[in-house]
């Protein structure tokens, strides 16, 4: 929420507007980013098997998505909470890395090599887990062929060791309804913050969330910038986004517990257990 505060000078008086965004720290590399868009597009534009979006390039044959991002200069052993968020987002200074593909373009491209997205975490419905086809994300750095897991990132203080390497859910963020006078609808994760394309934890609005039920208040203070593996501020790098394997995750199963009342008002509960979408159990 923006903040109106008043400075006196002598007789002179000044009215400020401010927001955190405003004094958060931001990219530098947007000229580099446009740079490659231009090259993309010259080298792929005419290609149906390839996606063209501004910090991103997609190939539908190989199955993978690679985000130009930068490095926002988190030092060892700073706290951090968000792996890749919007270059607009307020949050620069707990996150990693910037995307310069806004989050509703991701999420196109991840459909564009064919991942479905699910359904993201929502305490209000009583959801409390994510669900959607894995993925798996990898840094490259600038001038450089090899990848590692973003998960190495990320040192967890409680075990002493770095994040495990399960991959991610391709969720989807969720969306606003249109404004008044507007027919389209808003994607949550380009639009509020924290604008998170990944999370270390289970983030609403975020494009991809961790493949295990783990809320803000129970990571905050614990996970921390590996000092073994820091990123300079400024530097760009390629997030690599790729399909997880399958095989390695637990596929989920939907029940629903109804509850009935018999019309004597006197009468016993009972109760029905179906799975998915009716199919009776118990």
């Amino acid at each position: 929420m923006n903040t109106l505060r008043r400075i006196h000078l002598d007789t002179v008086c000044l009215a400020i507007q401010w927001s955190p965004a405003d004094i958060a720290p931001k990219p530098t590399g947007a000229a580099k980013a446009q740079g490659q868009h231009d090259a993309n597009l010259k080298a792929h534009g005419e290609n149906p098997d390839m996606l063209v979006l501004p910090g991103l390039l997609a190939d539908r044959k190989s199955r993978k998505v690679e985000v130009l991002a930068e490095a926002t200069g988190l030092g060892d052993g700073e706290l951090a909470e968000f792996l890749l968020i919007d270059q607009s987002s307020g949050h620069g200074y707990e996150a990693l890395l910037w995307s310069f593909a806004k989050p509703s373009d991701v999420h196109r491209a991840l459909e564009f090599i064919g991942l479905k997205p699910g359904t993201p975490v929502d305490p209000a419905a009583l959801r409390f887990w994510a669900e959607g086809p894995p993925v798996d994300l990898n840094v490259r750095r600038e001038g450089e062929s090899g990848t590692f897991p973003i998960e190495k990132l990320i040192l967890d203080t409680a075990t002493g060791k770095t994040l495990p390497e399960d991959g991610f859910i391709f969720t989807g963020s969720f969306r606003l309804p249109p404004r008044d006078g507007q027919s389209m609808v808003r994607y949550a994760a380009d639009i509020r913050e924290p604008r998170s394309i990944a999370s270390v934890y289970n983030e609403r609005t975020a494009v991809l969330d961790v493949p295990k039920r783990v809320t803000q208040q129970e990571v905050y203070g614990k996970l921390v910038v590996n000092p073994e593996l820091t990123l300079d501020g400024g530097a760009l790098l390629t997030i690599v986004m790729t399909p997880g394997d399958p095989v390695e995750r637990t596929p989920s199963r939907h029940f629903r517990l109804t509850m009935d009342r018999g019309t004597d008002e006197e009468a016993d509960f009972s109760f029905r257990l179906q799975e998915g979408e009716g199919v009776p159990m118990l």
